[in-house]
């Protein structure tokens, strides 16, 4: 099963156009904020943002979401845009390498 969670229902409106569109069978899409993922902890072993993590107001607290519902050992992927001479890629190394700390 994949949950597709995103705070914009517009967004969330085109997604369920593409799911139908495809005739996926095994796509949830959920209304949510990223700065609170509605979700227990430890439960996830992938968890994949598309394109949106530089828009969260506060990364910090999107990474502690992302970091808490992720099952130990589990994997972070995205996909984002970074303007040049900020340090938003930094902060992505630095949140990998505290993660790998917590989980060996």
């Amino acid at each position: 099963v994949v949950l597709g969670l995103d705070l914009s229902w517009p967004m969330l409106g085109y997604a369920k156009h593409l799911v139908q569109r495809s005739s996926l069978t095994n796509v949830i899409l959920l209304q949510g904020d990223a700065l609170a993922l509605p979700f227990v902890s430890r439960h996830f072993d992938v968890v994949n943002c598309g394109g949106a993590l530089h828009l969260f107001g506060d990364l910090a607290r999107a990474l502690a979401e992302i970091s808490r519902i992720l099952k130990d050992g589990g994997r972070f992927t995205f996909a984002t845009f970074r303007n040049r001479g900020t340090r938003f890629s930094e902060r992505i190394v630095r949140w990998r390498r505290n993660r790998k700390r917590r989980t060996n």
